[in-house]
């Protein structure tokens, strides 16, 4: 095994990128929970993107996971 960091390139075609967005728009996220609390899991939080948000905006990811835990210690 090498340390050698070597350059990686990915070409997607445009096609193949229309349509990941096209089916991500017409995605149904499942239905909200049921209860105000942590005791369902992970809140949905839709109205901040759903799951898909954790790529945009990784910090309110992170701060729901510790928000999370926290409970769960």
């Amino acid at each position: 095994m090498s340390d050698e960091i070597l350059p990686f390139r990915i070409d997607v075609a445009d096609a193949d990128l229309a349509d990941l967005q096209t089916r991500l728009t017409r995605t149904r996220g499942p239905d909200p929970e049921t209860v105000d609390d942590w005791s369902q899991g992970i809140p949905l939080h839709l109205d901040k993107g759903g799951h898909f948000a954790a790529f945009e905006q990784p910090e309110v990811f992170v701060d729901e996971v510790r928000t999370f835990v926290r409970t769960v210690r």
